[in-house]
This record gives C-alpha cells, structure tokens and sequence, in this order.
C-alpha cells in the first residue's frame, strides 16, 4: 500500500511536489530565495497581462464595423499623397462619370490594386518649378496639383510618357545609337561571341 506524502509545512494538506512541499509552498520558496525566479515570474506576468489586453482589443475591434473608419484614413492618405480631398474626388466622380479620364474604363473604387482600380493623378512643383518624384524620394515641401482619376494602366503610362518627354532629346539620340549598333551585333564583330 502506498503511502500519501502531504506538505510538510504546518496545517497544509495538499500533496507534496518537491522538497517536500506543496506546489503552493514550494514556489513561495524559490520567489523568496531565488531572485532569478523573480525576474521570471515578473517577465511571464508582464506577457500575460499583454495577451489579455491584446484579446481584449481584437475583440473590440471585431465586434465593431469599421469601413468608415478605413474609408477615413484611405481619404487622409490620399490627400497627403495626392493633394485630393474627399470633396474633390466625388466631384472628379461625378464629372467623369464613375470612368478613367484617358481611356473611359469604368473604375473601381474599391479595388485600387486592380488594373481598372481608381488612381489619382497629379503632379507636384518645387519652388516654382516641376519636379518628377520617385514614391521614396519624396519631399514634403512639395506642393501637390491633382488633375484627374485615372486608371492603373493610364496613370501608369502617363508617368512613363512625361519622364519621356522630359528628357526626349537625350534619349532620342540614345535610341538611335542603339539600333545603329547594339552591342550585341558590336560584340560579334570584334570576335568576343561565337
């Protein structure tokens, strides 16, 4: 027959764990002894109490309907981007008929990621004179001049056209370089391809 090993702290009658004490007991010891033990202790409640309020959030946040407020915010960051307020893209909406200013596509508004998805178009001056911006050059003393809503595609290929447009001499002389002698048919020649 197996004995029972009880606590053996005085008036404690739950089973013994180690050292001969309780679970209870037994870690009432190493907090008090162990400052390593502490420190644990102190780091596991501190995630624990962040895990509870994290829950707590995501459940306030999924028990909400939240498109306005993510309507909000795409209408702040496209004006920050773009120099379009709200007012000025639902007249933009309106003019154009809910289509691409180029080439009449219907857009979608929802999905900007589309190739039909809606873009808004502009352009931005530096101390009085244009400048073409790349997204992660950007610099904020720049002043934005919306022009239109415009297609993925389009306001792509507009971006494209303009910086052609910009800098057409040099690279008209550049093409024709090109197709006079690629370097290709120039590394043929000199025998360095078989």
């Amino acid at each position: 027959m197996q004995t029972i090993r009880l606590c053996s702290e005085p008036g404690c009658e739950n089973l013994r764990v180690a050292r001969g004490l309780c679970n209870k007991h037994y870690h009432r010891l190493r907090w008090e002894t162990e400052p390593e033990y502490r420190e644990n202790c102190r780091a596991n409640e501190k995630k624990r109490d962040r895990k509870k309020a994290n829950k707590k959030r995501r459940e306030r946040w999924h028990g909400k309907d939240h498109t306005q407020k993510l309507e909000r915010l795409c209408e702040t960051q496209r004006k920050y981007r773009s120099g379009f307020a709200p007012e000025l893209v639902e007249a933009c909406r309106q003019f154009q008929q809910g289509k691409c200013a180029i080439c009449n596509v219907i857009l979608n508004i929802l999905d900007k990621r589309s190739a039909d998805g809606e873009h808004a178009d502009h352009f931005e001056m530096l101390n009085g004179e244009r400048v073409f911006v790349h997204r992660k050059n950007k610099n904020k003393d720049t002043i934005k001049h919306p022009r239109g809503l415009l297609c993925w595609q389009c306001n792509t290929a507009l971006a494209i056209y303009e910086n052609y447009q910009k800098r057409r001499g040099l690279l008209i002389d550049a093409y024709e370089a090109y197709l006079s002698n690629p370097p290709v048919s120039a590394l043929i020649k000199a025998g360095l391809v078989p």
